[in-house]
């Protein structure tokens, strides 16, 4: 939670967020308060630990159906219509390419955000094989970025992007694209 800042809580009914206090040797320390839906993996992990506790003055425990209900919002907040990254692997001749869909709990969500500040879209080279990648962010369910990255241009944002989907299924696929596929990206990657 050191990399989770504060943020408001919601005017709204319902579900409005969390609020932890920290206090080792009983000082307070640290403060955080997370406003719904806005750290979503963090919400969740919060959720997971304190469904069996009782909050504090009271005797007995949220309730199954209080803990249904956020986890269902925190859900949301994650599909296809909320905050993710789509990620699209230029390899294929003559079929689509493999897209995947990297929402916010993804442990490399923020990392791909934070490279992609300091990257410029190149060209896609016109060969056979690995061709690189194409990012798209998308806000409230509106694209507000696309970063295409061409075979080798960025080794180290291509490696993370190749790591972050290589135990996914990609849109529309029942199974991962393979380790035969993955494995020739890498290797490219390496020997540039």
């Amino acid at each position: 939670m050191t990399n989770v800042h504060s943020t408001d809580l919601p005017p709204i009914l319902g579900y409005k967020g969390f609020r932890v206090e920290v206090f080792p040797n009983s000082v307070l320390r640290r403060t955080l308060v997370i406003g719904s839906c806005k750290e979503p993996d963090v919400e969740m992990l919060l959720l997971e630990t304190v469904q069996d506790l009782r909050p504090v003055g009271d005797s007995d425990t949220i309730g199954d159906s209080i803990i249904h209900q956020v986890r269902q919002e925190l859900q949301h907040a994650t599909a296809d219509g909320g905050d993710n990254i789509n990620i699209t692997l230029h390899i294929f001749s003559g079929r689509p390419d493999p897209v995947w869909t990297i929402h916010q709990t993804n442990r490399n969500y923020q990392s791909i955000l934070d490279k992609m500040t300091n990257v410029h879209s190149t060209d896609l080279p016109p060969v056979l094989g690995y061709k690189g990648f194409t990012v798209d962010v998308i806000r409230n369910s509106v694209l507000r970025r696309t970063l295409v990255i061409g075979s080798c241009k960025e080794p180290d944002v291509e490696m993370l992007l190749l790591e972050t989907v290589q135990d996914l299924s990609p849109i529309g696929y029942t199974n991962t694209i393979g380790d035969s596929t993955i494995q020739n990206v890498k290797k490219e990657l390496q020997n540039r």
